[in-house]
């Protein structure tokens, strides 16, 4: 595995019941989900993936909080995977459907990587962020820049808040009269201006 994981399955030895361990394999995905009884544990979701033209497959992942499954199962039924879990008060829920978090919003954080800009040593000035996004709905993004490589002593400018609010709608989720604007673009560009520079 690679390096970035070990650590985690690391925290897992050293903090977690392993014996609470529950994995549920998403077969259409190629993917699992690690889960533990505990929902303010740090579950984990990874897959087997091929970048672009590349015959070789690689294995990316990311980690799940707020899901509490004591058990959970996936299947199909016809056509269409199920993929469900239930919890410590005799819900049973199923993934992969709906568009809230057991009527919550949903929460997600994505990081990039640092980004090497020419010469690490020169200051660049940074005047507009350009996020490209596929929406299916409409989202709250609070988008954050660290310079520097995350150096700690380098002041970063405040978060900058945009929605996707007025972004295309797929065909299947446009309503006569509603707010949804039809077009043929659900991925738009948001171009954000931001404040401070960095190396």
């Amino acid at each position: 595995m690679s390096k970035p994981i070990q650590s985690i399955f690391e925290d897992y030895i050293d903090q977690e019941d392993l014996a609470s361990i529950r994995t549920i394999i998403v077969k259409k995905k190629s993917q699992f989900r690690l889960f533990f009884a505990d929902q303010n544990s740090l579950g984990l979701i990874g897959g087997i993936r091929r970048s672009g033209v590349s015959t070789q497959a690689g294995f990316e992942f990311g980690q799940l909080v707020g899901i509490e499954v004591n058990c959970g199962d996936s299947g199909y039924i016809g056509d269409e995977e199920f993929v469900i879990h239930g919890d410590s008060n005799g819900f049973v829920y199923r993934q992969e459907d709906g568009n809230n978090f057991n009527g919550s919003n949903i929460f997600s954080l994505f990081q990039t990587p640092y980004v090497y800009m020419d010469d690490p040593e020169v200051r660049k000035n940074i005047h507009s962020v350009n996020t490209y996004l596929r929406a299916e709905g409409i989202l709250n993004v609070i988008m954050g820049i660290e310079y520097d490589y995350g150096d700690t002593d380098i002041l970063n400018p405040t978060d900058f808040d945009f929605t996707t609010a007025g972004a295309a709608a797929y065909y299947d989720r446009a309503t006569y009269d509603a707010a949804e604007i039809y077009d043929g673009n659900p991925s738009p560009i948001r171009s954000t201006n931001v404040s401070g520079s960095g190396k």
